[in-house]
């Protein structure tokens, strides 16, 4: 009698030996290949707060897959502006800002410990390419020291990738 090999167990393994292995530095971006849910969020950077000119309040959401959400209302000396918009960029984008974001600190940067006036308040939630993600929020008001790197990041994907360029129009 031949010892067989269940469908059901072949078919499993060779479905995890096609997915994606973490590279060398143990990241797995991108959809996953057994069941589950292909737009697990990575990052969520918002800028909220007062200037000179009048508040401001933007958010942008990214995920693995590539897609993304960005949303921003702001007024300038009376005029209010809203803008929301979808979109997605290949999973190797999200992946080389991914691990741009982890060198510059973002996955261990502290809260900024001083306070501008008129200036709004940028925070980072950076998560792990994960279901069960563990993550990492930090705030700031100013892009000095490694914050500056974080802050040019994040504001080079903004105006590369998304059509308003992260500026805004009268609605």
């Amino acid at each position: 009698m031949k010892a067989r090999l269940p469908v059901g167990l072949a078919a499993l393994a060779l479905i995890v030996s096609l997915s994606p292995g973490p590279d060398s530095q143990g990241v797995v971006i991108g959809p996953p290949i057994l069941a589950g849910i292909a737009r697990e969020p990575l990052l969520v950077h918002n800028v909220s707060g007062g200037t000179l000119t009048g508040p401001i309040n933007t958010n942008l959401t990214l995920f693995g897959d590539g897609s993304w959400h960005y949303s921003s209302r702001s007024s300038f000396l009376g005029t209010e502006t809203i803008v929301v918009e979808t979109g997605a960029v290949a999973p190797s984008v999200v992946k080389d800002l991914y691990k741009n974001l982890l060198a510059a600190g973002a996955g261990s940067l502290p809260d900024q410990t001083f306070a501008v006036s008129d200036v709004p308040l940028n925070t980072l939630t950076f998560m792990r390419p994960a279901t069960n993600a563990f993550a990492h929020t930090f705030s700031y008001f100013i892009g000095v020291d490694g914050y500056g790197d974080v802050q040019t990041l994040i504001g080079d994907f903004i105006s590369t990738h998304i059509p308003t360029g992260g500026t805004t129009s009268s609605s």
